[in-house]
C-alpha cells in the first residue's frame, strides 16, 4: 500500500472519531512527510443531535457547533427550523453579544426590533447586542449558521 494511500485512512480514521490531525505533503521524491503538527477538528453536522444549548435564544433546533469544535472565543450554532418554526425572541443585554446569521437552506424572516426582514440562502445579518432578534422559517423551513461573540 502506498504511503498517501495510508495517510489517506488515517485521516478518515481520525476524522470518523473527531481527533485533531497532521498535515503532510509531497516530497521532491513523491513520498509524503510530515511537515507540521497543525490542530484542527472537523465535524459533520448532519451527525450532529439537535439540542437546547445556553444561549439565550436556544431551542430544541440547535446544534452546538463551537461545542462539538472545542472552539471557545465565540460560540457556533447551525440551527434548522422546520417550516413555521421560530427561534426565541431576544436580546443580548445580560451577555453583552452580537449575533450574525449565516442563512444557507430555506427562506424566512429575521424579526429585529419588530421589523420583519425575509431573509434567503447567501445573506448574512448582523444584530447589535441591544437589539430584539427572532429567526422565522418560511413554508419549506430555513437554516442558517449563527455566530455570537461580544463586540470587540
Amino acid at each position: 500500500m502506498l504511503a498517501v494511500e495510508v495517510e489517506d485512512q488515517r485521516r478518515a480514521a481520525l476524522d470518523d472519531l473527531g481527533a485533531p490531525s497532521t498535515r503532510f505533503s509531497a516530497g521532491d521524491s513523491g513520498s509524503y512527510r510530515s511537515l507540521t503538527r497543525v490542530a484542527y477538528q472537523i465535524v459533520d453536522s448532519a451527525r450532529m443531535t439537535a439540542e437546547r444549548g445556553p444561549h439565550p435564544a436556544a431551542s430544541p433546533f440547535d446544534k452546538r457547533v463551537s461545542q462539538k469544535l472545542g472552539v471557545s472565543a465565540f460560540e457556533v450554532y447551525q440551527v434548522e427550523l422546520p417550516p413555521g418554526a421560530e427561534t426565541v425572541r431576544h436580546t443580548h443585554l445580560a451577555d453583552q453579544v452580537e449575533d450574525v446569521y449565516a442563512f444557507i437552506r430555506g427562506e424566512g424572516w429575521v424579526v429585529v426590533d419588530d421589523e420583519h426582514v425575509p431573509v434567503r440562502p447567501g445573506q448574512f445579518v448582523a444584530v447589535t447586542v441591544e437589539s430584539a432578534r427572532q429567526v422565522r422559517a418560511g413554508d419549506d423551513g430555513l437554516a442558517f449558521i449563527a455566530l455570537c461573540a461580544p463586540p470587540r
